[in-house]
């Protein structure tokens, strides 16, 4: 079965870098909101940049209705999925290990462990998902290092605590990588647009964190994001 599993990921990456090698015969349209992702697997990232997931009807899911709009997200609330590879063999993935999915024509992809909607789409890409954050409290009334990293159980604070955070992030679409919305990491996807740049850097770092977003979608508007055309 792992046989079958890694000859369909090459095959898929065979047809990946076909497409990659000639684009020139692959007619592509400017997103806008209209645009119609097909439902499916997105095994990797470049399963969604070229609308072209693993589609629902070869997934293998008897218990589920398959004529549910919420089907494909159902599919992958399982631990593992079942799907039809490129030469019509039963294999067998990890939900964790996809990319994403588009179900009734949404956008989810996997981030902290959890699938979370895309709902800002351009050349840069932005969503919001949670996170869980570890806090370390050492609260130790002894001040000696006896008891620092030693269970007492007459202290509660002397322990681990974990809270979820709502964080914001950056999907950068021409390679996929996923980083914090921070300003920092604006001012580095802004260096492809050196007139976006430049415009952005020679504002006060206070109006530059105001207008984060703003100049994220300047950019999108100057940079289209393109998609096989349906």
């Amino acid at each position: 079965m792992k046989f079958y599993y890694t000859l369909f990921i090459f095959l898929f990456s065979i047809n990946s870098l076909w497409a990659q090698a000639d684009t020139t015969k692959v007619k592509t349209v400017k997103y806008t909101p209209e645009y119609k992702f097909k439902d499916g697997l997105y095994l990797q990232f470049e399963d969604f940049k070229n609308n072209s997931p693993v589609d629902k009807n070869k997934i293998i899911a008897p218990d589920l209705d398959r004529k549910d709009y919420n089907f494909v997200a159902n599919a992958v609330e399982s631990k593992k999925i079942k799907i039809y590879d490129a030469l019509g063999i039963e294999i067998e993935i990890k939900s964790k290990n996809i990319w994403g999915f588009c179900s009734n024509g949404n956008i989810y992809i996997n981030i902290n462990d959890d699938f979370n909607r895309l709902p800002y789409i351009g050349s840069l890409s932005h969503l919001v998902a949670d996170k869980l954050v570890y806090n370390q409290n050492y609260n130790n009334p002894y001040g000696n290092s006896y008891y620092y990293n030693s269970y007492n159980p007459y202290n509660p604070g002397n322990q681990n605590s974990t809270t979820v955070e709502l964080r914001q992030y950056i999907l950068d679409m021409e390679n996929g990588t996923i980083t914090d919305y921070t300003l920092e990491n604006i001012e580095v996807a802004l260096m492809k647009d050196p007139t976006i740049y430049d415009e952005f850097m020679n504002l006060p770092r206070k109006k530059k964190k105001q207008k984060m977003f703003f100049y994220m979608r300047k950019f999108n508007e100057r940079n289209a994001l393109l998609f096989p055309a349906n």
